[in-house]
């Protein structure tokens, strides 16, 4: 291409609905240890609007750890997941008969959800709280924030920082960044002491309110994926300023943030990451066009099913 920016390459774009369960109650609740008053009552109708969880129990146990099979049950439950057609998994202690098989089946299918070590899936093991935050990730196509984007001084159990004339940060372990994703949309919270308590397991009523957020409080936003060169600030040659992606007319879609993409990277206290952003955060509001005020392309948003749909397009041909 002649032009400075080479043409994006636009990804798959994830949706998340605004709304949650049921507008009507499916099921009132009627657990005896959950009542009105408690913080989590709401989060646990949403489950029950669902059908997520029995509702012919006496009891929720809402601070009761919740194993990974009750879990893989309500996850495929609220993720509305197909378990007629699935492909047969194999685990040790998860045998076809299994009542939990088919919603563990769907979402190993889905790539959602896996087992341990030596074939086992740890059907009766406590979901750790890093764990979920991996699967609600997955399962709820949460936007993968990096390094770059998060608060780095929270969760001294996630962010890792160490110094040696200046300040480096990394991810501390394999489920941070799904935590920090979670929490960069503040769908999770941590603990007084400053940690997220990673290895913890989650409980029934920590699990109602992670699901509950993100159904009914997670904005609606598209990610587009761009592939930019010639964009890079020629005085250091890495970040792009976030004016580059500035919108027209910001009452059809708004941008939200530059999201990075390969945790490897290290971010410097003065902010420099040496890589590329993968794509953008866009918050649609109505359908309409527009376009980015300093780049030649176009912003069509449009309603299907619903739902808002992004396209991004050139405004002119290039000439090569």
């Amino acid at each position: 291409m002649k032009k400075s920016l080479a043409f994006i390459s636009l990804i798959a774009a994830f949706i998340f609905a605004t709304s949650g369960g049921a507008n009507t109650h499916a099921a009132e609740v009627h657990y005896k240890d959950v009542k009105k008053n408690d913080h989590y009552f709401d989060a646990v109708q949403n489950l029950l609007d669902q059908n997520a969880i029995s509702s012919s129990l006496p009891k929720f146990n809402p601070y009761a750890n919740v194993t990974r099979g009750q879990a893989a049950s309500i996850i495929a439950k609220t993720l509305r997941l197909d378990t007629t057609k699935i492909r047969n998994v194999y685990f040790k202690d998860v045998p076809k008969d299994h009542q939990y098989y088919p919603y563990i089946a769907a979402l190993q299918n889905a790539g959602i959800m896996n087992g341990k070590p030596d074939s086992v899936f740890g059907v009766n093991d406590p979901l750790t709280r890093g764990q979920m935050a991996a699967i609600l990730v997955k399962g709820f196509d949460i936007p993968p924030i990096d390094i770059y984007n998060v608060d780095k001084d929270v969760y001294s159990d996630v962010i890792y920082s160490e110094h040696d004339g200046y300040q480096k940060y990394r991810f501390s372990n394999q489920f941070s960044k799904s935590i920090m994703s979670l929490d960069y949309f503040n769908l999770v919270s941590g603990y007084e002491d400053g940690t997220f308590k990673i290895n913890k397991p989650i409980t029934r009523s920590q699990l109602a309110l992670m699901i509950d957020k993100i159904q009914t409080k997670m904005p609606e936003y598209e990610i587009v994926g761009f592939r930019l060169l010639g964009l890079e600030d020629p005085n250091d040659g890495l970040l792009i300023p976030d004016a580059k992606f500035e919108i027209a007319d910001q009452s059809i879609i708004s941008f939200k943030n530059l999201i990075y993409s390969d945790s490897q990277y290290i971010m410097y206290e003065d902010g420099y990451l040496n890589l590329h952003p993968s794509f953008i955060l866009l918050e649609p509001h109505k359908e309409g066009t527009t376009y980015f005020k300093n780049l030649d392309l176009n912003i069509i948003v449009k309603k299907v099913n619903a739902e808002f749909r992004v396209t991004v397009e050139k405004k002119t041909l290039v000439v090569e």
